[in-house]
């Protein structure tokens, strides 16, 4: 993951703190809720 970042131009800290906002934001999977499908 180090390597990734770093080939990114970030830090592995930077991506977890992406990481914590982005499911403070949107939640995760705790409330069981999912996409089962999608119509054009």
């Amino acid at each position: 993951m180090d390597g990734l970042a770093h080939y990114l131009g970030s830090s592995f800290e930077e991506i977890l703190e992406l990481k914590r906002k982005k499911r403070s934001e949107r939640s995760g999977f705790e409330e069981g809720v999912w996409l089962e499908w999608v119509e054009d």
